[in-house]
């Protein structure tokens, strides 16, 4: 990927920039979704998922970043139970 200054038409690097956006949006899901709860259903399926967080995020329509962090902080609160459940206390 070139830096812009490196590019001689800069419509051309501003066409090239949108579609690189829409490949990651695309592939991740970033700013598809809407902003909502979690639910403990989700919290579940975030962290006993065998599924990869790509395919995770169309299934429970999240993005990949926000599954990653809430099972990071799912986790650092240690509010996951035995069972791989959340305790919502």
């Amino acid at each position: 990927m070139l830096r812009k200054s490196k590019y001689k038409n800069l419509d051309k690097w501003r066409k090239t920039k949108i579609i690189q956006k829409r490949r990651y949006r695309k592939q991740t899901g970033a700013g598809m979704f809407q902003s909502r709860s979690w639910t403990s259903e989700e919290d579940k399926k975030v962290l006993t998922s065998t599924l990869s967080d790509r395919d995770l995020s169309q299934e429970i329509k999240r993005s990949v970043g926000a599954i990653q962090t809430r099972r990071v902080r799912l986790k650092n609160t240690n509010q996951v139970t035995e069972e791989g459940g959340v305790s919502h206390d």
